[in-house]
């Protein structure tokens, strides 16, 4: 059992794992609480965002925007890639996941939400420092797995 640590003034609550996918359809866990749990992501640190839609696709160029907990932050980037692989120190190969133009998350933003105002897209994963020789050289990217692969993957689905 892990803590959800909260803002304040909310308390925190413990968080049980009930299953995680690190393969093929990306980077992927499903908590559960006895804490109610709205539909609604965090977009600044006191402010919630209502999730009403699951995007089913996500294209390069798009804009997505992530809420980093540690930062405090909310910024929005574009999709470089779409489909990329990682081998992260700690764990079997990901596929599947999306890679932005930059890089904003940093350590502890892990499981946080890349949105589109109330539209649900992924869940953060990590970075990656991938090349693009022909116009931006190698830069450190943002990677995130996407929600819809959430029912493939565990069997359960974002509330909205």
């Amino acid at each position: 059992m892990t803590t959800y640590n909260a803002v304040p003034p909310e308390a925190d609550y413990a968080l049980g794992a009930e299953n995680q996918h690190e393969g093929g359809w990306g980077d992927l866990q499903w908590h559960t609480t006895n804490h109610i749990e709205p539909a609604e992501y965090y977009s600044r640190p006191s402010t919630r965002w209502p999730v009403r839609s699951i995007a089913n696709s996500v294209s390069k160029g798009e804009w997505v925007c992530s809420y980093s907990r540690m930062k405090g932050a909310r910024r929005c980037d574009k999709v470089f890639r779409t489909c990329v692989s990682v081998n992260y120190s700690c764990c079997p190969r990901m596929n599947r996941l999306v890679a932005m133009e930059g890089n904003f998350n940093i350590p502890g933003d892990s499981g946080g939400p890349w949105s589109f105002y109330d539209k649900a897209y992924g869940i953060v994963s990590g970075y990656k420092t991938i090349c693009d020789w022909w116009i931006f050289g190698c830069s450190r990217r943002d990677l995130w797995s996407r929600v819809s692969y959430l029912g493939p993957s565990l069997g359960v689905q974002v509330r909205t």
